[in-house]
């Protein structure tokens, strides 16, 4: 009787102890990564932007490698999906492609960071760092407020989980941040996920992990697999294509017609001669370009009795399910200047590839100003171009 009231106390230890509170599941993962050197694993991502309804999907394998020094990363990594792989050895990025049968080489550390954290392998890097960083899970539970909560237990596809939820305070103009970690019984990190808002547009990601092994590659199996690869591939240094300017001040700006996405009215530039007209390039899940929107209402508003006028020229939404949403987009963005439809052609008359772009066209009809991008400073320069010319 004694032994079997001993077994039953143990069971319910063992059990109090399997439900651990936070800080305490997050130490246990904590030990768990640092037990090795490499993990290999399926990874399944999830991204929607703000302003878009449609979920990215990306399935990828994913294979890092712990390397204390290396600052930019944390180590080295192999990624693999159906049409790329990308292997990042500490010091270059190679891009291999089995469809053209050539190896582009990127220099990280030479100002092509983007090529790891701006471009299509970005996410997968990023999911990394759970493993590659110390103490990530640490940093983010340490609050008072959150390193005693109790872990709350849910089902995913079948897996028995235990969430953790992380509130993070606003980042003005993004709301509403929120993180929530997902560990299986083994204290396996097998989802996460990372949703904000923006006014009414949330953005959400998700990192699924699914077949993980440990210790199970080398530094020296990635560059057998990568001298395989070289030998029969062609190499190639990465070479930025020639930007393409926009087009400079003293040209004549190209006339266009376009259509106004709430009026339906036809416009032509031509109409405006005599005023002055701003053209901002934008289209509708381009956060710079919401950005943009509240200098643009002002400078629409302070000088509109001047003789100015601001055009929203938009070449991407023309079709008819974005079309759709343009009012709604307007509404909730409070957009108080013209927005038009534009084709493709017009964008190339203007040698426009990056969003938002700027131009200031005078009453002659001339460019006086052009600019990629929104700042701080760039609304600064607009504002004193305008008072200059349209005293």
């Amino acid at each position: 009787m004694k032994k079997k009231s001993l077994l039953i106390i143990l069971i319910i230890i063992v059990s109090c102890n399997q439900i651990s509170n936070t800080k305490d599941l997050v130490l246990e993962n904590e030990i768990l990564m640092s037990k090795s050197t490499s993990i290999d694993y399926d990874l399944l991502l999830i991204n929607k932007p703000f302003s878009q309804e449609e979920k990215n999907i990306q399935k990828e394998n994913v294979r890092f490698i712990r390397i204390d020094n290396d600052s930019l990363v944390g180590g080295s990594f192999w990624i693999k999906n159906d049409s790329l792989e990308h292997y990042y050895d500490a010091k270059n990025l190679y891009e291999i492609n089995h469809k053209n049968n050539t190896i582009i080489k990127f220099s990280p550390y030479k100002n092509q960071e983007w090529s790891i954290y701006g471009s299509s392998i970005t996410g997968a890097v990023k999911s990394g760092k759970y493993f590659l960083k110390k103490n990530i899970l640490k940093k983010i539970y340490s609050k008072d407020s959150v390193k005693n909560s109790k872990p709350k237990d849910t089902v995913i596809d079948n897996l028995q989980l235990k969430m953790l939820l992380y509130n993070a305070k606003d980042n003005p103009p993004y709301t509403n941040l929120q993180y929530k970690h997902f560990l299986s019984n083994k204290n396996l990190l097998k989802r996460v996920e990372f949703s904000a808002k923006f006014k009414d547009q949330t953005q959400y990601d998700e990192w699924n992990f699914s077949n993980e092994k440990f210790d199970n590659v080398t530094v020296e199996d990635f560059k057998k697999s990568l001298k395989l690869l070289t030998d029969i591939y062609e190499v190639k240094e990465y070479k930025p294509r020639e930007s393409i300017k926009l087009l400079e001040n003293g040209t004549k700006a190209p006339d266009f017609s376009g259509q106004n996405f709430i009026s339906k009215d036809s416009i032509h530039l031509k109409q405006f001669k005599g005023k002055v007209v701003i053209l901002d390039f934008w289209y509708m899940t381009c956060m710079p370009c919401i950005k943009a929107i509240p200098f643009l209402n002002k400078i629409h508003s302070k000088y509109s009795k001047d003789n100015l006028t601001v055009l929203g020229l938009n070449p991407f939404d023309n079709n008819e399910i974005n079309r759709n949403k343009i009012p709604e987009f307007i509404k909730t963005h409070k957009m108080e200047y013209s927005p038009i439809s534009i084709s493709q052609t017009v964008r190339q008359k203007y040698n426009v590839t990056g969003f938002p772009s700027f131009y200031i066209i005078d009453k002659t009809g001339e460019v006086v100003y052009s600019k990629v991008g929104h700042s701080n400073e760039n609304e600064k320069e607009i504002e004193l171009i305008l008072d200059k010319i349209l005293k």
